[in-house]
């Protein structure tokens, strides 16, 4: 019903039933969470950013980019957030899919400047907390999902200490037109010095033999 209605104040019920005995309870819950998170980020969103190798997302539900969502980013983020915490006991991945789609730079933003709501900050702590319940979930997702979007979450976290790792070997993989572009999009991101060191260091494990470069050289940046 909730994302039916794409109403982001009946989140909470959704996040409460992810953990449901009933399968197919969980499974529409695990959806709505997932629908009404592309709802809410679809202005940060593209359409080369999801795609079909993105299993947890099916394509009805990537229709979701064009719709909006009723209710605050802070009410859902709360209610992802509450969700990704109880994820070692229902293990949905589709929930940490739902925080990573709602973890974007706008929403990183808010809370490095002390702006974010109390929900926001509770969800960004999946990604700087390496004792949150579902950090290592998140950091799996990360490193080993197909989606282009993975890699968009890569280069943009690349600076955080929590996530270097995954984002780094995530880098190092690129299969399709769509990865390569969302980094090229993303490349200012690299004259941050921290990002560079780390982009370099993903250059460094492709392995040997390799036609292609997974980020571009930091003296090419300027140019793009």
């Amino acid at each position: 019903m909730a994302a039916d209605a794409r109403d982001a104040t009946l989140a909470p019920i959704a996040a409460d039933l992810v953990a449901d005995a009933h399968t197919n309870v969980a499974d529409t819950a695990e959806r709505a969470l997932i629908t009404l998170a592309l709802g809410a980020s679809r202005e940060c969103l593209g359409s080369t950013v999801l795609t079909p190798d993105d299993d947890l997302i099916p394509a009805d539900v990537r229709s979701s980019l064009d719709l909006g969502v009723r209710g605050t980013t802070d009410a859902l983020a709360a209610a992802v957030a509450h969700a990704a915490a109880g994820y070692p006991a229902h293990q949905r991945r589709g929930v940490i899919m739902a925080a990573m789609i709602l973890l974007t730079p706008g929403l990183m933003a808010r809370v490095r400047r002390g702006a974010a709501g109390e929900g926001e900050r509770a969800l960004a702590s999946i990604v700087t907390r390496a004792e949150h319940p579902g950090h290592a979930a998140l950091r799996s997702m990360l490193r080993w999902s197909k989606s282009p979007f993975a890699r968009l979450r890569a280069i943009e976290w690349l600076n955080l200490d929590a996530m270097a790792a995954p984002a780094t070997d995530r880098l190092t993989r690129a299969t399709s037109y769509a990865e390569h572009a969302l980094v090229l999009e993303r490349a200012h991101l690299l004259l941050r010095p921290v990002r560079q060191r780390r982009a370099g260091l993903a250059v460094l494990a492709v392995k040997e033999g390799a036609t292609d470069q997974p980020v571009p050289r930091a003296g090419l940046i300027p140019a793009l």
